[in-house]
């Protein structure tokens, strides 16, 4: 799983990757997140699935594959990899995030071959 983890991470303006299970709990992590680590797994697990939840509530849309969270600095895509666990990749703003999703995709279902 680190193997991955710190692949995504050689991408250029990546800043780090953490794959989280549903519960919030962190599996694995690259990257450098001034050991808030685990409460940044804990807070996007929550967020992914509480976003999750209003979707399928409110718009009937079916389960969320990825979240895209935009700010003045960063992006954060967490990317659904099974029904148990996702995958946050932290980018700085000037990040391609077409590489960043193409690669970030792979990684996703290599992680889950590993889960499964």
């Amino acid at each position: 799983m680190e193997k991955t983890l710190e692949d995504l991470k050689s991408i250029r303006s990546v800043k780090g990757s953490i794959l989280v299970s549903n519960d919030g709990l962190v599996l694995a992590s690259a990257g450098d997140f001034d050991n808030d680590v685990d409460f940044i797994g804990a807070s996007i697990g929550e967020i992914f699935l509480d976003s999750s939840t209003i979707m399928n509530e409110k718009f009937n849309s079916g389960n969320v594959s990825k979240l895209i969270i935009e700010s003045e600095r960063n992006f954060c895509i967490i990317y659904k990899v099974s029904e148990d666990a996702m995958l946050v990749v932290v980018a700085e703003k000037d990040a391609n995030l077409g590489i960043i999703n193409i690669e970030s995709k792979s990684a996703a279902e290599k992680l889950y071959e590993i889960l499964s």
